[in-house]
């Protein structure tokens, strides 16, 4: 449909002020015709094609945007021909919130509740091209809705494209172009047929943009849904998200969430992989009933000018409320400022996965505009967690000179309701070295996947016996001068989670040996070269030690400079010892010395040499 001209034919028009080629190079990438012999194919190249022309000479506003989005035309319902909606379009990439008006939300919402027969269409979206200007996926209320699949863009390379934006609401990446004038590493696509259109040919290879990567991951949906045509809109965002591959592995912005699955706010869950996606999308089990938690705070606080604490406000998803697996979190966020973006705000689920809702503008200083007013946030990156536990909200403001206040906000959780989770928190200590030379650090860490962790609780002595305290962190004095606390501690912990099940308790045992080892070599030693020296030494290590040490044996010149260096190993101490080796040195009196190193850490100084006489 043609909402510019009123009629059933959206062919661009020669005559329009703006170039309308857009939709064309789009509609190439996901779905132009292959195996013709002709020009290009699309992601999907047997996949029949829908165009709507609006955004057009002016001609745009919430209604004509939801009669797009709910696919229906003015004259005849289609709601049930769109598969897949692809959309390339979305606010200006100029850092400022722009959200969807209340009619083209309504379409939304129909389109996949009722779309498809009932399994909802599936709604990609470009996640936006304002990486340079700051801008984030969570300022644009269409590509930050749950109900659309937002899209980022990666370069030829593998990398993240100079242009494509951040977010906790991005969900995948796709090629596309890579964002500098002059390269032959943009997309080749469809073009207006003729001397109009991009170029003077029917085909233009200057393409990109997320308006690109977006296409790219609609003609992928529609070969899942040819492949199992009864995935709902929510089987295919998952079948994306979990068959997604990580790329560009050395970027510092990859961790984990508690389900398992590389995130990032740059990437995503990665880059998507059509041929993974299809095959797990044959076999694919399809999600239960879509359920929602929530929970409120008011905090009504005043977020600290220019200061990292900020101000945290925390809500329960504990007893009472079903436990969901986790598809899609939204926030609801009160927080009248001055300037919102000095603002950064960060969720944090009960499984410790972070997401930056909006990261700080820093160094901008831009005016932000007059802040959150129930602004929507959306975040991806819980996939497969549980609900249940304690969520925290932290906003901080991170620049002087403008003031606000964290009024009030609201958690939405959308998932499955999660089966009995009979299973028990497991708990690991973290570093695992056993001996220590100095104060002991440990942090205890507790995962859960099926309900959270719920608490954490610990002690250090002999035996169990006696008061546990609620904590993840272990402090173990040492004295190095006296040596006075050298010998062994026992650590005692258990977990438990938000269902109840507790693990058994556990023992971790550390070892502090603060003293130094001493070594001596026993004789001078005389070898003709090419021949095999023995070398007869001590390593003395008294008080508590493993009695095990690292030794190496060190040979210098008459000018002290060291000439070689043999590994021995780990041997025992406290006994006579030898090691040998082939002498390669040349002709010459030499020093040879052992070295130390005990399984606390500590070392020998100073060793005590002797003689090495190469004949």
């Amino acid at each position: 449909w043609d909402w510019a001209d009123g009629d059933a034919d959206p062919s661009p028009s020669r005559s329009s002020s703006a170039a309308p080629w857009h939709g064309t190079a789009c509609a190439g990438v996901a779905a132009a015709r292959g195996g013709n012999g002709l020009g290009v194919s699309g992601a999907a190249p047997w996949a029949g094609l829908i165009g709507y022309r609006f955004l057009i000479d002016g001609v745009d506003s919430d209604a004509v945007e939801a009669e797009v989005l709910a696919a229906v035309r003015p004259d005849a319902g289609n709601r049930d021909l769109v598969d897949v909606s692809s959309n390339s379009w979305g606010p200006l990439d100029d850092r400022h919130l722009e959200a969807p008006g209340p009619l083209t939300e309504t379409a939304l919402k129909d389109g996949v509740t009722n779309g498809r027969g009932g399994l909802g269409i599936v709604y990609v979206w470009a996640a936006g091209n304002g990486r340079a200007e700051l801008d984030n996926v969570n300022y644009d209320g269409f590509a930050n809705s749950r109900y659309t699949l937002a899209v980022g863009a990666s370069t030829s390379h593998g990398r993240i494209a100079p242009y494509s934006e951040d977010g906790a609401a991005l969900m995948v990446v796709a090629p596309s172009g890579d964002g500098v004038p002059g390269t032959l590493r943009d997309v080749l696509t469809t073009d207006f047929t003729g001397s109009a259109g991009y170029t003077s040919g029917d085909y233009y290879s200057g393409f990109g943009g997320t308006s690109s990567a977006a296409p790219l991951v609609s003609g992928v949906a529609a070969l899942l849904l040819q492949a199992n045509p009864s995935l709902t809109w929510r089987d295919v965002q998952a079948v994306l998200i979990t068959t997604a591959q990580k790329l560009d592995s050395g970027h510092k912005g990859w961790s984990r969430n508690a389900a398992g699955y590389h995130i990032s706010h740059t990437y995503g869950y990665g880059r998507v992989d059509a041929a993974a996606a299809v095959a797990a999308a044959m076999s694919w089990r399809p999600l239960g009933p879509e359920t929602i938690v929530t929970a409120s705070a008011s905090p009504q606080r005043t977020i600290p000018d220019a200061s990292t604490v900020g101000v945290t406000s925390a809500v329960s998803l504990g007893a009472g409320r079903p436990r969901l697996t986790t598809e899609y979190v939204e926030v609801v966020l009160d927080a009248p400022h001055e300037c919102w973006h000095d603002l950064e705000v960060t969720l944090i689920a009960p499984s410790g996965t972070r997401s930056i809702l909006s990261p700080s503008a820093l160094p901008d200083s831009a005016d932000g505009g007059p802040g959150f007013s129930r602004w929507r946030f959306g975040s991806a990156r819980h996939f497969g967690e549980s609900s249940a536990g304690t969520w925290r909200l932290r906003v901080r403001d991170l620049r002087r000179g403008d003031r606000g206040r964290f009024v009030r906000w609201t958690l939405r959780v959308y998932g499955t309701v999660a089966g009995p989770d009979t299973e028990p928190p497991r708990t690991r200590v973290s570093p695992s070295r056993r001996w220590w030379n100095g104060p002991v650090k440990l942090k205890l860490v507790a995962t859960d996947v099926g309900s959270n962790v719920a608490r954490t609780e610990l002690r250090v002595g002999s035996s169990p016996s006696g008061g546990f305290r609620r904590g993840t962190r272990v402090e173990v004095a040492a004295a190095r001068r006296s040596h006075a606390r050298d010998g062994r501690r026992h650590v005692w912990f258990r977990s438990y989670d938000y269902s109840g099940n507790v693990e058994k308790l556990r023992r971790f045992t550390v070892n502090i040996d603060t003293r130094q080892p001493t070594t001596r070599v026993l004789s001078g030693t005389r070898v003709r070269r090419g021949r095999t020296a023995k070398v007869r030494f001590t390593v003395s290590d008294p008080g508590f030690s493993a009695r095990r040490a690292h030794v190496r044996l060190q040979v210098r010149d008459r000018r002290g400079t060291v000439v070689a260096t043999y590994d021995a190993g780990r041997r025992a101490t406290n006994r006579r010892d030898a090691f040998r080796f082939r002498c390669t040195l040349r002709r010459g009196t030499y020093t040879i010395g052992v070295l130390a190193r005990d399984l606390a850490g500590n070392s020998q100084r100073s060793a005590q040499s002797a003689v090495f006489v190469v004949r």
